[in-house]
């Protein structure tokens, strides 16, 4: 039978550097490791143990993003795409988002890229991948709130 426990050594800035123990861990879709952090007293930086979205999580739901095709759905309005990934975004920002919803950036950056794939297909007079970006972009700045990962993160 395989033991589920294991120590794990939590290094900061106030701790010396020891190699027997690992030094991160994930639990539950979250991995606990030493991150670099702003100092709130000074203008610089320190290390501390934080924690972010797994790799392992993430690459999960990139997996399920592909798996709805959505980028294939020309028929689809913007509305209805919305309305489709704004559910899965909800779950996401509600249950990782509480620890550090600035880890999800490279999370909804890549959803953004589906998103122009989608315009990229619908709109075939835009051509390239940058201009469908560029689109989304400007539909982005007049609606801020239309897609809820928007809405929440600075990307």
């Amino acid at each position: 039978m395989k033991r589920k426990q294991k120590i794990t050594y939590c290094q900061d800035y106030r701790r010396d550097k020891r190699k027997d123990y690992p030094k991160g861990f994930d639990f539950l879709g979250h991995s606990f490791k030493p991150m670099s952090r702003a100092s709130k007293r000074e203008s610089g930086r320190f290390l501390g143990f934080g924690c972010e979205i797994s790799m392992k999580a993430r690459t999960r739901i990139i997996e399920e993003w592909k798996q709805m095709k959505f980028h294939r759905e020309s028929t689809l309005t913007l509305q209805n795409l919305a309305e489709m990934l704004n559910v899965k975004s909800r779950w996401i920002i509600n249950y990782y988002g509480k620890m550090n919803i600035l880890s999800l950036e490279k999370l909804f950056r890549h959803l953004d890229y589906r998103i122009a794939k989608w315009v990229k297909n619908k709109f075939k007079k835009l051509g390239s991948y940058l201009k469908a970006n560029d689109w989304l972009r400007d539909i982005k700045s007049k609606y801020p709130t239309l897609f809820m990962h928007w809405a929440v993160s600075k990307i």
